[in-house]
């Protein structure tokens, strides 16, 4: 797992990444709260707390309050996310293989000038044009997840923010980033800076793809423009305002709170529309509190 920390007018940050199918470490910096990604998904029950356990362990120990403020995602965010992955996987099984193999041919073939590198440069692009597609895993699987401490180098994270944000369709992770930034940014800081009596500092904890939270935690202009210019509920689904802050008693979850945190969107009549279709049975299912054992 890498690092990095940073410093907004509300709060100091240390941001963890890490793959998500690898065990995120303990985090190298003492936190006064933690944020955790939950990969799109509304429910708590849905989500997969593997990848954090060692961070809410840490949490737990220090009595530090854990949020959860990432969104559901919209069923045309789903569609789009399973259709790129469907497709890397089929095309990057094969392509990825020719790829490589003919980036072997073409490095021979200039070592024995049996090519020119004019001709190497057009051939490389080709090589690389059908390695991209799982160009993503390579990068997660091969370089991040030998990269451990803090981040030195920007260009392998910002390159893994491009490649999921093609494979899950543009906006997707970009709005993802912001509603977050924008909810710790507004909300969770102020209110530990409250407690505290001074800067409070919050970890977070996401995958490799979401290094675009960075800049928008330290600009938010930008966070609060991508807000307003979208139509969000194309990306996510109704009441994306709405974050969770988990309770612990003995090591174990006693309830989940849930904390509406107002953000003010673009407002069109399509948006307006969408929340007034909201089923009594989804009404209730997210403003009822959820308790756990």
């Amino acid at each position: 797992m890498a690092w990095t920390t940073i410093e907004t007018k509300n709060a100091k940050y240390i941001l963890l990444f890490g793959t998500h199918f690898s065990e995120r470490e303990r985090s190298p910096v003492g936190f006064d709260a933690l944020i955790i990604e939950n990969n799109g998904a509304y429910a708590y029950d849905s989500m997969n707390l593997t990848d954090h356990k060692n961070l809410l362990k840490q949490a737990i120990e220090e009595n530090k309050p854990v949020w959860l403020t990432d969104v559901e995602l919209s069923e045309e965010s789903e569609r789009r996310f399973f259709i790129g992955n469907a497709l890397q996987a089929a095309i990057g099984s094969v392509g990825g293989g020719v790829g490589v193999v003919k980036t072997s041919e073409n490095m021979l073939a200039l070592k024995k000038k049996k090519i020119t590198r004019r001709q190497f440069a057009k051939r490389m692009a080709i090589s690389l044009g059908l390695i991209m597609p799982f160009g993503r895993n390579v990068l997660e699987g091969l370089i991040l997840q030998n990269l451990s401490g803090k981040i030195k180098n920007e260009k392998y994270w910002n390159a893994t923010t491009k490649i999921d944000e093609f494979v899950m369709g543009k906006g997707v992770l970009e709005i993802r980033n912001a509603i977050t930034a924008e909810k710790s940014e507004k909300f969770i800081a102020p209110e530990l800076a409250k407690k505290l009596g001074r800067k409070p500092v919050i970890a977070m904890n996401w995958g490799a793809g979401h290094y675009g939270i960075r800049e928008l935690l330290l600009n938010p202009a930008k966070r609060r423009e991508i807000i307003r210019k979208n139509n969000l509920y194309e990306y996510v689904k109704p009441y994306y305002e709405r974050s969770r802050r988990i309770i612990f008693e003995n090591s174990k979850i006693k309830n989940i709170e849930e904390v509406m945190q107002v953000i003010k969107p673009k407002k069109t009549g399509s948006q307006a529309n969408k929340i007034g279709k909201i089923s009594r049975r989804d009404f209730f299912r997210r403003f009822t509190p959820r308790r756990h054992a």
